[in-house]
């Protein structure tokens, strides 16, 4: 037995999707479910639908006021938006799990603003080359990370000392030093538990390479993401001081070389960050980059 599977075999502490989640995301996928069909399955759990029918208004989806109904929400948004907000809520969710070490909730809020920087912002790339899949795209932004989120809930503090310190004082990067230390690292990991949870290839596929330092548009989820990172490290959402390479050529094809465009894109990025962060209620404390 390798060590990613030994570690998963006795782990204790991994995040997992609550049934209702489970649910919603096993129709949503399904190609042949209705908007009725969905419906129903939110309908079921009150606070879900309560807190889907609020994303759903908020000015992030461009719906303020518009949707009364969750089926109304269905059919307006489609099934894979409505996957994209159910994760977003449960990734909120991930950033307020108590831990036995009060200084990891720092790093688990920095995890879930970093997870939705890069979201928002490969959900805005994606739309430039690869319209058809922005909710794909912006869902495989948010999980991305997911292996790290995973590592901190079951390592606690020695995840922040063993790796994420120690990466920042030898200059070397935490997922070298996660290899070494447990033979796997946070995207090997991500991809695991993203397939354990019976998600899309897309989205388990991104997970498992978004550590490359070289993308192309031949994969436009990956590249969507990868540079997404990056830039959610230059509006300040980065993981503990650890800053990805920019990825220059690539900005080039999106048309972001430009200063004055890259500047606007990662101000609207920002804006919309705020616009959804109001709707999960987010402190305002923890609104800053």
């Amino acid at each position: 037995m390798d060590a990613l599977a030994r570690f998963l075999g006795r782990a204790s502490r991994l995040p997992a999707l609550p049934d209702a989640i489970i649910r919603l995301l096993q129709v949503a996928d399904n190609t042949s479910s209705t908007a009725d069909d969905l419906a129903r399955v939110i309908e079921i759990d009150s606070v879900l639908s309560t807190r889907l029918l609020r994303l759903a208004n908020s000015v992030f989806y461009g719906m303020r006021g518009h949707v009364s109904t969750v089926k109304h929400a269905v059919v307006i948004l489609g099934h894979k938006t409505i996957r994209s907000m159910a994760l977003v809520l449960w990734t909120h969710a991930t950033a307020n799990v108590p831990l036995e070490q009060r200084p990891l909730e720092r790093l688990q809020r920095e995890m879930f603003l970093h997870g939705l920087a890069t979201a928002t912002a490969a959900r805005m790339l994606a739309s430039l080359t690869a319209p058809e899949l922005t909710e794909d795209i912006f869902a495989a932004g948010l999980l991305h990370d997911i292996g790290r989120v995973a590592l901190v809930c079951e390592l606690q503090q020695a995840y922040e000392g063993r790796v994420l310190r120690q990466a920042a004082s030898e200059n070397r990067s935490p997922a070298e030093l996660e290899r070494e230390l447990l033979g796997f690292d946070h995207a090997q990991l991500g991809a695991a538990l993203l397939t354990s949870f019976h998600l899309p290839d897309l989205l388990v596929q991104v997970t498992a390479d978004h550590l490359a330092d070289e993308i192309s548009l031949a994969r436009p989820g990956l590249a969507c993401v990868v540079l997404a990172n990056s830039m959610a490290a230059e509006m300040g959402h980065r993981i503990a001081g650890i800053s990805p390479p920019l990825f220059t050529e690539v900005r080039r094809e999106f048309g972001l070389e430009e200063t004055d465009c890259h500047e606007a894109f990662l101000q609207e990025c920002k804006d919309r960050i705020q616009l959804l962060l109001a709707e999960l209620a987010w402190p305002t404390t923890a609104n800053a980059p």
